[in-house]
């Protein structure tokens, strides 16, 4: 076994409306958190990559546009992964009649995966991989759901209320993967844990900045539940957004991001929406992003009009870092003089 690493690299892939993110150890091995819902970009990104094994691939519910592309990578990379970590969001026979459950399943003696449930245990305090024990670096843990957490989530109508929470962690520093977590999972979650305000650098934004509830009910004493969300249990530096520019959902919701700006976090969205300028297609081409860096913006034939495209960010001990931040920041500014994008309200 290589020895573990002393940063990470977490790549935000822009793979339009959906989610997916990579984490490089930089120990020979990879997590993927969700694949979009082609994976075409996240295969563009893999062969650019020097990797050994894909230790994990972890889906955080199974909403086809998180969970599409695993066909895709199974077709390109099925002999390099060890394990998939998998949701119960939602009843048992709900899940296995999903067709990419039954892939994973059909392909597993080709590829000779493990198949785990996705769920905290105290036993190894949720740890997927990361430094071992008396050595330093960066550690993922799965922080929600447990085994009764799991089980609540089954009998509820919105399946995102069972999505997975990842944290990648050095030290004081960190980085969150909410899937499209809402108020029930952050609720439970922060009573198990019994947090009040958790600070992190990197929050990638739950439910791509959208709802947090299906109903429209709002915990009591706050505005709305975006404003409970970053005054009561996260209050990240930098908030990272991925969403299509032609979203039919509304991605990000303006009152989400501005709730988000309001606890002094810094946004940078995958690509532009209507939110950001009433003719987002006079942008095209999208503001400059990471050329060698795979992005659905920036495919042949996409309507995606980039804004941070793929974002890159690096975890070590000192710090969590934006890669090219501050140029894609003026970028942003200069959109101001014509509209101001919610982002900057």
């Amino acid at each position: 076994m290589a020895p573990a690493g002393k940063s990470a690299t977490v790549y935000f892939v822009d793979v339009g409306q959906g989610a997916c993110q990579v984490i490089d150890f930089h120990d020979g091995k990879l997590v993927i958190l969700d694949c979009g819902k082609s994976a075409t970009e996240l295969i563009m990104l893999l062969n650019q990559l020097k990797f050994q094994r894909i230790h994990a691939v972890i889906l955080s519910h199974w909403h086809e546009d998180h969970v599409g592309g695993v066909p895709a990578l199974l077709k390109a990379f099925g002999k390099k992964i060890d394990i998939f970590y998998l949701t119960q969001d939602r009843p048992a026979n709900q899940i296995q009649l999903n067709r990419v459950y039954k892939q994973i399943c059909e392909e597993q003696r080709d590829h000779r995966y493990a198949i785990e449930r996705l769920e905290f245990s105290t036993v190894d305090h949720g740890q997927i991989h990361g430094a071992a024990a008396r050595e330093e670096g960066p550690i993922l843990s799965v922080l929600f759901p447990n085994f009764s957490e799991s089980l609540t989530a089954q009998s509820q109508s919105d399946a995102n209320q069972g999505s997975g929470i990842l944290l990648l962690q050095f030290g004081t520093h960190r980085i969150l993967f909410p899937g499209d977590a809402g108020t029930a999972a952050f609720t439970a979650l922060s009573e198990r844990l019994n947090w009040s305000v958790k600070k992190c650098d990197i929050l990638a934004s739950p439910h791509h900045a959208g709802k947090l509830s299906q109903s429209n009910s709002i915990i009591d004493g706050y505005a709305s539940n975006f404003q409970w969300l970053y005054q009561e249990i996260v209050q990240p530096t930098y908030l990272v957004v991925s969403a299509g520019t032609g979203n039919t959902h509304g991605h990000p919701i303006p009152a989400h991001l501005r709730e988000a700006v309001r606890v002094g976090a810094v946004v940078v969205c995958t690509q532009m929406t209507s939110h950001c300028h009433s003719d987002v297609q006079s942008f095209r081409p999208q503001l400059p992003t990471y050329k060698q860096l795979p992005a659905e913006c920036s495919r042949k034939g996409s309507s995606g009009v980039g804004c941070g495209g793929t974002v890159k960010a690096t975890m070590r001990k000192s710090g969590v870092m934006i890669l090219r931040l501050k140029t894609h920041q003026r970028q942003v500014e200069q959109l101001k003089s014509k509209q101001t994008p919610q982002c900057r309200l």
